[in-house]
């Protein structure tokens, strides 16, 4: 029997890539395991470039972008503007606690925030 390709195996409709294990809070209802530090095998930017080339390749349907705190990240709207240009439709699963002014202005050009993102916020749990 050969193996399948990855051409050869239909997409999953959802990926989730969880870019960093760090984060900014300790929220006890997180299921993630965050830490206050990245991780040193994290991808780098080109690496997840790499990474969002495969996916337009396999045609998935939905990137979801979280972590830890995707936002902790520097390169992070980069990594989303790419995303964009290879056609993947993507969302990021943030606390939303380090969403300034500069956040808004750069990001809006790129993707929609939700209405409660651009709003300051309190986030419960920590």
């Amino acid at each position: 029997m050969e193996k399948e390709s990855i051409n050869q195996v239909p997409p999953p409709f959802l990926v989730s890539y969880s870019i960093t294990t760090k984060c900014n809070l300790m929220c006890k209802h997180c299921y993630s395991e965050s830490v206050d530090q990245a991780a040193p095998d994290e991808l780098s930017t080109e690496e997840a470039f790499r990474l969002m080339d495969d996916l337009s390749k396999w045609e998935i349907s939905l990137l979801v972008i979280d972590g830890g705190e995707p936002l902790c990240r520097e390169d992070m709207l980069d990594v989303v503007k790419y995303a964009s240009s290879k056609g993947l439709r993507t969302t990021l699963g943030s606390n939303g606690t380090l969403i300034d002014e500069a956040m808004q202005a750069s990001s809006q050009s790129l993707y929609r925030l939700t209405e409660l993102m651009l709003k300051p916020m309190t986030h419960l749990g920590v």
